[in-house]
């Protein structure tokens, strides 16, 4: 008989809705997210599942709330399960939502009453609570209980409501003071008054008709210097800059025009000030590198040089290319130009902020002084050939060469044991975990290697997968002391003399053989990879200057065997190559010069 009811309670378990109180048109609240309940309004019930709209409201640009159900656009219908499973606690709106408003707003009553209506003070005896009557008691007060839970809950949730109202008025009003403090920062940049002018030099203006140039690339002060003495220039050293700039070679390079404007950060790689890994040292860094990518304007205006700072940052150049003014918005997928139309337009807002800088200088300033005519940077029609947009960061001619890394990789490509490399310790590269995994365990603390010239030779572990750098090492001998121990247990102590393995990665070197003159001069003076130039320079002026030596030395051979065989210096400069690169283990001839004499005189006989 028992089997039986459970089956028909089953059955009728199954066929029902989970919440028979329910009905079309009931307003329910999810709470299982306090941060942002839910108001949903039923649309449809059936024993299968639920159809609801969801409570929709926002405040517009004039502060005004804008409510709704969105049935019309987009009611959800779920099956019971899945309702279930996405709205886990769901309560039932017995009064309107103004109603629940006016009484949140109202002071919450406490359960005193309620303890003492159902007798549950503290000094209730326990044994009395076991009896019939008591657990009536208890019933009634858990229902009672549950339904103020329930009423506290939509409560919350109407506070919770006029929380998101507020914070969307109040985002509202920042988003207008951000745009009235982004006007106040452009009327505050045509009148300068953050600005701060010093002129690098003084003399005569250029002519009245000469035009004025502005240059669309971003220039870097330690990039154009090139010199990578101490990590590069920064912003402690910018009277090297000021001294620098005035050469007129140098003038040359950054700014040839005779009335011109171009942009130029101090740096565009950090530099590390404080190495110790704290947060301190973090902070450090970042505050003292703020200044490393401040923004200066260059300005020639004949003998006349100025260097500029407004409180402006130009990134990633100085006026739009030709790309950026053609944009279409169809082709923004492709990634072309910007990810969005809200980049696009926040770009185009910074372009104008840098051309509102410059006509500041044009009307109220004598820097451009004198003119021919007053310009108007946003009106093309006053320009009449005396306002040129140089656009040098998109016109700029190939080379055709390689880039640097290009060119690095290579000719790295033919480094095989017994080739000639150079080696130079990159700026800030030597830290505490340097040496690991490229020496023996035993010579982890000793000194890195010093720059220069090594012999490659294949690393005995280059196909274990643990092992670091690319497969060659060299050997070096890193100084010190080593001691001995005797038979009595003392210990001598001699200088080191025997040298050790380090295994180098291709990015630290250069094939030296590989190398001509011409490509030195080439990556030293190419403006495009000077933002390579702390790894590069380094390299490119050891390498030039080992080269001279060694040429000087050629020269002196070359010019000996010439005399004592009386044959031209083209056939000695062959043989000379011959010499240096026939054998496995490449050599200069000042090695043996006496062996390379006999072989090449044998060689020419």
């Amino acid at each position: 008989m028992s089997k039986d009811i459970q089956k028909s309670n089953s059955k009728i378990q199954k066929k029902n809705r989970p919440h028979p109180d329910w009905k079309t048109g009931d307003i329910i609240l999810d709470t299982h997210r306090s941060d942002d309940p839910e108001r949903l309004k039923i649309i449809k019930l059936t024993n299968k599942g639920i159809t609801y709209a969801r409570w929709c409201h926002y405040i517009d640009d004039e502060d005004e709330t804008k409510e709704w159900w969105d049935w019309d656009d987009s009611p959800s219908t779920y099956e019971w399960e899945e309702f279930e499973y996405y709205h886990s606690n769901c309560i039932k709106l017995e009064k309107d939502w103004k109603e629940y408003e006016k009484e949140t707003l109202e002071k919450l009553q406490s359960t005193k009453d309620l303890e003492e209506h159902f007798g549950l003070g503290k000094n209730t005896d326990e044994t009395q609570l076991a009896t019939s009557g008591n657990k009536d008691i208890l019933f009634a007060a858990k229902t009672e209980l549950e339904r103020r839970k329930n009423t506290v809950e939509i409560m919350r949730a109407v506070l919770q409501d006029k929380v998101n109202t507020l914070e969307a008025i109040s985002r509202n009003f920042r988003e207008q003071i951000q745009k009235v403090e982004k006007v106040i920062g452009v009327v505050e940049l045509y009148l300068g008054v953050h600005e701060e002018i010093y002129q690098i030099q003084e003399g005569a203006p250029t002519d009245p008709k000469e035009p004025i140039c502005i240059r669309q690339q971003l220039l870097y002060m330690d990039e154009e210097i090139g010199d990578p003495t101490n990590g590069g220039l920064d912003f402690q050293k910018l009277e090297d800059w000021d001294n620098w700039v005035v050469v007129p070679k140098n003038l040359q390079q950054v700014l040839p025009e005779k009335k011109g404007v171009v942009a130029i950060r101090v740096r565009r790689e950090d530099k590390c000030y404080a190495s110790g890994g704290t947060i301190g040292d973090a902070f450090i860094n970042a505050t003292l590198n703020q200044k490393n990518h401040k923004t200066y304007f260059l300005i020639r205006n004949g003998d006349n040089i100025y260097r500029i700072w407004s409180n402006i940052t130009v990134d990633p150049r100085l006026f739009p290319t030709k790309k950026e003014l053609n944009y279409n918005p169809e082709e923004s997928s492709k990634r072309i130009i910007y990810w969005n139309k809200e980049a696009k337009e926040e770009q185009e807002f910074e372009y104008k902020k840098y051309g509102l800088f410059l006509q500041g200088l044009l009307h109220r300033t004598l820097i451009f002084q004198p003119l021919s005519k007053q310009l108007h940077i946003f009106q093309p029609e006053t320009w009449e050939g005396m306002l040129n947009f140089i656009q040098d960061d998109e016109l700029m001619l190939p080379s055709g060469r390689l880039s640097w890394r290009g060119w690095q990789e290579e000719i790295n490509s033919k480094i095989q044991e017994g080739s000639r490399i150079i080696y130079i310790l990159s700026s800030g590269h030597w830290e505490k975990n340097f040496m690991e995994g490229r020496v023996a365990y035993q010579y982890r603390h000793t000194h890195p290697p010093e720059g220069g010239i090594y012999i490659a030779r294949k690393s005995p572990n280059a196909n274990n997968r643990y092992e670091r750098g690319d497969g060659f090492r060299f050997l070096y001998n890193p100084g010190g002391d080593v001691w001995t121990i005797n038979w009595d247990g003392t210990h001598d102590y001699h200088k080191r003399k025997n040298r050790i393995s380090f295994t180098f990665y291709m990015d630290e070197v250069l094939n030296y053989d590989q190398i001509s003159l011409e490509d030195i001069e080439f990556y030293i003076n190419c403006r495009t990879e000077r933002k390579n130039y702390l790894k590069m320079m380094p390299l490119l002026y050891r390498l030039k200057r080992k080269r001279l030596e060694e040429l000087e030395r050629e020269k002196l051979f070359v010019q000996l065997v010439v005399n004592r065989n009386n044959v031209s210096e083209d056939k000695v400069w062959k043989l000379v190559d011959w010499w240096k690169y026939k054998n496995k283990w490449k050599r200069p001839i000042d090695k043996d010069d006496a062996k390379a004499l006999r072989m090449i005189e044998r060689k020419l006989k």
